[in-house]
């Protein structure tokens, strides 16, 4: 909705209360913090979104470990970030050890790993690697088709992504 002042007041009402209730040290914490990240990436102001997702990063790694799908989301978080800025070193390294991640510890027909097949499609298009980027999205389109079927919204989205590069 764009009401990004009030998204705000309830997410740090909400850390706040699972700060209180479950401790810094708890996953929810830990989800709640990447939340205020993602909502300050989308009002532009990337430090502050850049230090709530670190934060994230550190307590699921701490606490859920480096194979958790949690912490490979938190790496994705990152990712996305990091590409968004310009620092595209950092957002292949942060997007390449998620995809590790998600095809180890979900497999290949898990929609995170699909989706961050895309992130890196994206990415890739951005630094304009067409051929990586084709071949990241391809790689999604043909697990969508075999796994969710051609009706499916992620299927069309990586036939999208496809058409946009």
């Amino acid at each position: 909705m764009g009401k990004y002042t009030s998204a705000g007041l309830y997410y740090l009402k909400s850390l706040f209360i699972k700060k209180s209730t479950l401790g810094e040290s708890h996953p929810d914490y830990a989800a709640t913090l990447a939340n205020l990240g993602n909502l300050y990436g989308d009002m532009g102001d990337y430090s502050k979104a850049e230090s709530y997702y670190m934060e994230s990063l550190r307590i699921r790694k701490e606490v859920l470990g480096e194979t958790h799908p949690d912490y490979a989301g938190s790496l994705n978080n990152l990712g996305a970030l990091y590409a968004e800025m310009g620092n595209y070193s950092k957002a292949e390294s942060y997007c390449l050890e998620s995809l590790r991640i998600c095809k180890e510890v979900l497999g290949e027909s898990h929609p995170d790993y699909v989706a961050s097949l895309n992130n890196l499609g994206v990415l890739y298009k951005i630094m304009g690697d067409y051929s990586k980027a084709e071949s990241y999205y391809m790689e999604s389109l043909r697990i969508c088709k075999e796994v969710l079927g051609e009706t499916h919204p992620g299927y069309v989205a990586s036939l999208n992504n496809l058409g946009a590069l």
